[in-house]
């Protein structure tokens, strides 16, 4: 058998050192230079930001103020309610002063998520610009039809607002939740529906504003990411603003749960029957794509790797008369990718730190059916048995 040179066995070496840089890169495609040149030639956060800014925002008045207002005209309009069914208040208790304090807590709570949202949005598209491999015309293009507000699709959402409310308890004469038959004064009538209407449409801007994002987000994600294999650092923020939003309407349900205690019967289970897969759906959605992509990185590193490997052992079995200075070589080399195929193969394949961070994530998002069943299950089997 002839024995391969000692220099050619040197530049395998080298070579395979050459492939290993490959594989700790991650990713074949790397980031053109002129697609890194942000905020200066994309937009600064500013501008971005400018583009979220509701109906709301555009007022001339704080928009800690309007949150103030807005908390406070739901609040008086619950007075009215128990006024109206209780006029000398004889009646109140802790438990009713919950119940009434229900529909004001989540009017405060999604006025100031949707700001949060809106903010974090804006901060995570900055932070994955470098790491999203589209011109920076295209990638803005992305971003606006991700945070935009629409003036018309405001409107329209108050539109339908108003069409859902005077058709349930106008024309329809469904019973109001919190008081039953609207009331006889023709003022007093006009300032509930007019709340409701108002709650509604806040409603209904919550929810369009987080489909937006997290369809926006999915847009993103499908696009060509820079992937490390070993190191997610730069895509940590899908995974962070996916979990923001996924949390978002966790928080909806935990504020029912607090005002109003658990659920007692079928129909009450509907928001919690609703909240928990549309939670971990705005928690999954938007990163699938990012997580498409990291699978296909491990994927091709392992084979590259798994080639190097085979190549190594090739060379050993048939290269028997190896100087032994070579065969170390070959050794400390096995020895490398070996690890390494085990770190890519144990690493995240979402866009989270570790896979205790992806536990974490779907746990949290799933909190509320987490905590419904716990709480069910103490009453259940725990409680009786402590009474006996």
């Amino acid at each position: 058998m002839t024995l391969a040179p000692k220099s050619s066995t040197a530049e395998n070496v080298q070579s395979e050192e050459s492939h290993l840089d490959e594989i700790i890169s991650g990713s074949d495609r790397q980031i053109p230079k002129d697609m890194t040149q942000h905020p200066s030639k994309v937009a600064s956060n500013a501008q971005w930001a400018s583009w979220t800014e509701t109906i709301l925002d555009r007022l001339p008045i704080p928009y800690s103020l309007i949150v103030l207002l807005f908390t406070l005209l739901i609040i008086v309009e619950q007075i009215l309610e128990y006024a109206i069914l209780d006029p000398t208040f004889s009646g109140i208790s802790l438990s009713s002063i919950g119940f009434r304090f229900t529909l004001p807590s989540l009017t405060l709570y999604m006025l100031l998520v949707m700001r949060l949202l809106k903010r974090r949005a804006v901060k995570a598209m900055v932070q994955l610009r470098p790491s999203v491999l589209v011109s920076d015309e295209k990638y803005e293009g992305l971003v606006r039809r991700m945070i935009q507000s629409s003036r018309r699709i405001e409107v329209a959402l108050l539109i339908i607002s108003l069409v859902i409310i005077l058709g349930l308890f106008v024309l329809m004469e469904f019973p109001l939740p919190t008081l039953g038959a609207l009331p006889a004064s023709a003022a007093s009538r006009f300032f509930v529906i007019t709340t409701y209407v108002l709650f509604g449409w806040l409603g209904l801007l919550f929810v369009y504003t987080g489909v937006k994002h997290s369809l926006g987000l999915g847009a993103i994600s499908r696009k060509p990411l820079s992937v490390n294999v070993f190191d997610p650092d730069n895509l940590l923020p899908f995974g962070n603003l996916s979990l923001v939003h996924s949390l978002a309407l966790v928080g909806l349900v935990l504020i029912l749960f607090i005002f109003l205690g658990m659920p007692t019967q079928v129909t009450s289970l509907v928001p919690l029957g609703l909240a928990t897969p549309a939670s971990v759906l705005a928690l999954i959605v938007p990163i699938w794509g990012v997580h498409r992509q990291i699978d296909r990185a491990k994927e091709q590193a392992l084979v590259r790797i798994c080639v190097q490997l085979d190549d190594i052992h090739s060379r050993v079995y048939a290269e028997e008369g190896t100087a032994q200075d070579d065969l170390g070589l070959l050794n400390d080399r096995l020895s490398i990718l070996v690890n390494l195929k085990k770190m890519i193969r144990e690493g995240p394949n979402w866009p989270f730190r570790d896979t205790t961070a992806v536990a974490r994530a779907v746990t949290a998002a799933m909190s509320p059916l987490i905590y419904f069943v716990l709480i069910e299950t103490i009453r259940i089997y725990i409680v009786p048995l402590l009474g006996e």
